[in-house]
């Protein structure tokens, strides 16, 4: 996966998106980059777009043929900036998706898309990513979980945290 960037304050989705490289797109035009990214066999490509120092866009490409997914990004708050006390216990495991309210055929389009970012995690994975439907908007939520004892469950927010509106 090739994760295609104008701006530095998303290094920290290459550990949001596991096996994944960034590299500045600069001026390279989409053809080039496509050229690029099926040369070095890369499975899927995401460009991220800001405004103004902002994030604002993504577009999600499986490679070599499809499907495309292009999506506005919202509320977007970075790891640093949550007022999490253990901002230091991101792992490298693969994390599990939870999808709620993806029931209609568009729905299930996007859930495949987005499954296919992320590799197929080991049972003990403590990671979770979360992504909850909400009237075509789509809040993503990064959690560690710990199980404290039988009846208790710690839930840390690792971020970044933001908001997905599918065009």
């Amino acid at each position: 996966m090739l994760l295609s960037t104008l701006f530095i304050q998303f290094q920290e989705l290459i550990g949001f998106f596991p096996n994944s490289e960034r590299m500045n797109r600069g001026t390279t035009v989409m053809k080039e980059l496509s050229k690029f990214c099926i040369s070095k066999n890369v499975s899927d490509l995401i460009i991220l777009h800001e405004h103004r120092g902002e994030p604002d866009g993504m577009i999600i490409s499986h490679y070599p043929l499809g499907p495309t997914l292009y999506l506005g990004l919202k509320n977007v708050v970075l790891r640093h900036d949550l007022k999490t006390e253990k901002l230091d216990a991101v792992s490298k495991q693969s994390p599990h998706l939870i999808f709620d309210k993806f029931s209609s055929a568009l729905g299930e389009r996007i859930i495949s898309i987005l499954k296919n970012l992320f590799p197929v995690p080991k049972h003990d994975s403590k990671k979770t990513i979360s992504f909850s439907n909400n009237s075509d908007l789509i809040s993503v939520r990064h959690h560690v979980h710990d199980k404290v004892d039988y009846k208790t469950v710690d839930l840390i927010e690792l971020g970044p945290r933001f908001e997905l509106k599918p065009y």
